[in-house]
């Protein structure tokens, strides 16, 4: 038995808007994302699953068809549903949600692919053409700190890239533990933390970005904070010099621990007056913090990914100068 799965999203390509016009290809999701062949993996299906992607200006469809085989039964699933046919559709309901799934973790690669370029400002679904209303979200935006990031096109392109999507997605199918609902691993748990971040539009996502550079740059808490400074010194070279790398770190290490001991002031979800000078300095810090850490997060994953790594491993040297 087959089901046909499909998905159609309405997008926002974000580098098309007037501030970014002249930044990537402008037809990037016709010339590069369209007709793309992809696979896959479901829960209970031993194969990756072929999926297509088409795509126009402001439109994608995701599409493909999953091979059930024989549904197998028990006595006790009889007892539960009236017929083999409501089990059957129970299993397919299963599946569509699993695929649901499955399209947030496609716009996590768009995320990683082509930062805060793309939004999916609607997502329908459909099983065997009758369509269903998402469980998650109906819509997934691109993290205002991601945006923020890119300085409205001013790329700095040592830091922020972009990757082939086809690239990135194999590279996540290799990935064991991006798949698995509670990651074991150093890289399941730094995708997940970033992955998490995608879904907070609060200004306390920074956490999660804290979290992630932590989990895939110290290798003893203990000096969580020096290690990130080295490290990120040396993977970002060329780019900052040394002394701003630990202006960077001290300042992202100060507000994020203003915000888990309960210290830090906040503006309200509910903003009446947005220009405010109390409400400008807090988004001034939250910011120049923010696009720090994800710009260091979003580099280490292209960096993965560019050298086809699972983790970043790093020769430890301690130096001693005598003083005079």
């Amino acid at each position: 038995m087959k089901s046909k799965l499909r998905a159609e999203i309405e997008v926002r390509d974000n580098y098309r808007i007037p501030a970014w016009e002249n930044v990537g290809q402008p037809n990037w999701l016709v010339e590069d994302l369209n007709n793309m062949n992809i696979e896959i993996p479901f829960t209970d299906q031993t194969d990756l699953i072929p999926f297509k992607i088409k795509s126009t200006l402001g439109h994608i469809t995701v599409e493909g068809e999953v091979f059930l085989g024989e549904i197998k039964h028990s006595d006790e699933d009889l007892q539960s549903y009236r017929s083999e046919k409501d089990i059957a559709g129970q299993k397919k309901q299963i599946l569509l949600q699993e695929f649901e799934v499955r399209i947030n973790d496609l716009f996590l690669a768009l995320q990683i692919s082509q930062p805060a370029r793309i939004d999916f400002l609607k997502i329908m679904l459909f099983l065997d053409d009758i369509e269903s209303k998402p469980l998650y979200y109906e819509k997934l935006l691109s993290p205002s700190l991601a945006y923020i990031s890119l300085d409205y096109g001013n790329f700095n392109r040592d830091i922020i890239d972009m990757i082939d999507f086809f690239k990135v997605w194999k590279w996540l199918l290799e990935q064991n533990d991006f798949w698995n609902e509670v990651p074991e691993s150093t890289i399941g748990i730094f995708l997940n933390y970033f992955r998490y971040f995608h879904y907070d539009s609060s200004p306390l996502s920074l956490m999660w970005i804290a979290m992630a550079l932590e989990s895939i740059l110290v290798s003893n808490d203990r000096f969580s904070q020096s290690q990130i400074k080295g490290k990120l010194k040396l993977l970002l070279k060329e780019c900052y010099d040394e002394s701003k790398i630990n202006k960077f770190v001290d300042g992202f290490y100060q507000l994020r621990s203003k915000i888990a001991h309960g210290k830090q002031k906040l503006f309200r979800p509910t903003l009446i007056h947005d220009a405010l000078d109390s409400v400008e300095k807090l988004d001034k810090l939250f910011w120049k913090n923010g696009v720090f850490g994800y710009s260091a997060v979003i580099y280490c994953i292209q960096l993965m990914i560019k050298t086809n790594r699972r983790k970043l491993e790093f020769q430890e040297d301690i130096i001693y100068t005598l003083l005079d």
